[in-house]
């Protein structure tokens, strides 16, 4: 998705799709056909991680998971906006959550959601909130996974020297 959104806005015209078949094809020449699909993601990996390596780059992805689906406010938290499940879904498909975790989705929106009640946003007791999830929630649990993701990376090729590589 980062490698397919220009203005990084959520949403991918056809002008920009057809710029990512194009960068898809370029990108094409430099490997041997069985390395592709792979290669191809290390490309967009990067691109990702240099993204979010960026002030504000967390807060950034939470924007455009709110771009997937209307947000939801409850009276119990006034304060709080709500991610619907299919959103939660979409993000746990993004991450491949079963295959790296063995988590199925459904004890993945249970952990979050028990991370809602830990900090105030959820009471699990409220059928009306079983299928929605606090912005804070996504917030925090995606700003924990870029740090994480972070460290690794840099062990990997430093942020000052991605910083100056075009990619």
């Amino acid at each position: 998705m980062i490698c397919v959104f220009d203005n990084h806005d959520g949403r991918f015209t056809l002008e920009e799709l057809l710029s990512f078949v194009d960068l898809a094809r370029q990108r094409s020449r430099c490997y041997q056909p069985y390395e592709f699909q792979a290669q191809m993601q290390g490309y967009c990996t990067l691109q990702l991680w240099k993204a979010t390596s960026l002030a504000g780059g967390p807060a950034e992805v939470s924007r455009l998971l709110m771009e997937n689906m209307p947000t939801r406010r409850f009276v119990q938290c006034p304060g709080q906006v709500y991610l619907n499940r299919d959103t939660i879904e979409t993000l746990y498909h993004l991450l491949s959550v079963q295959e790296t975790q063995g988590m199925d989705f459904q004890s993945f929106l249970d952990l979050l959601q028990r991370v809602g009640e830990e900090h105030g946003s959820m009471e699990l007791g409220s059928e009306e909130l079983d299928d929605w999830l606090p912005l804070a929630v996504v917030r925090d649990f995606i700003a924990s996974l870029n740090a994480g993701m972070l460290k690794v990376m840099a062990d990997i090729y430093p942020a000052h020297e991605l910083a100056e590589v075009q990619l």
